[in-house]
């Protein structure tokens, strides 16, 4: 009679020690998953709700001419930086009050204004901004992103 390949399997191990230590392993590897996909998930830092997006998004790879700016909630204005250089309020698209009916405050770098490009590398972008009817309560958000 020709034994098995797993004949020495049979003698050592009995099959419900392999049977649980492989039942055991698959749901080790499935937790494991489970709480890698959980962290790459979660949302980012809390910023305001009056925050509707980010131009460009938290961590994004940009070219040094890309817009920046943030599109708000309805009834809120801003005034943006990047890099800690004030945006003068004529160079923010829609002119000095941006867009306000849609919200949205966007500076594009460019000749005669004052940044001419972003810089390569990690650029930072600074919106303060307030409910047009509050313009004393202030909130400020920073966020990052790279440019090459």
């Amino acid at each position: 009679m020709a034994s098995s390949p797993f004949a020495v399997l049979d003698r050592t191990i009995p099959r419900r020690i392999i049977f649980g230590l492989l039942l055991l392993g698959a749901t080790a590897a499935m937790v494991a998953v489970s709480i890698d996909s959980t962290r790459s998930t979660r949302a980012a830092p809390d910023r305001d709700p009056a925050i509707e997006a980010l131009i460009p998004t938290s961590g994004a790879d940009v070219l040094r001419q890309s817009e920046v700016g943030v599109d708000l909630a309805d009834g809120y204005a801003a005034t943006l930086a990047v890099n800690g250089t004030p945006i003068p309020d004529d160079q923010i698209t829609g002119g000095g009050a941006g867009i306000p009916s849609l919200g949205r405050y966007v500076f594009a770098p460019g000749p005669d204004k004052v940044l001419e490009s972003l810089r390569s590398g990690t650029n930072c972008v600074t919106v303060e901004f307030w409910k047009a009817r509050t313009p004393n309560e202030t909130a400020v958000y920073s966020w990052c992103f790279e440019a090459a």
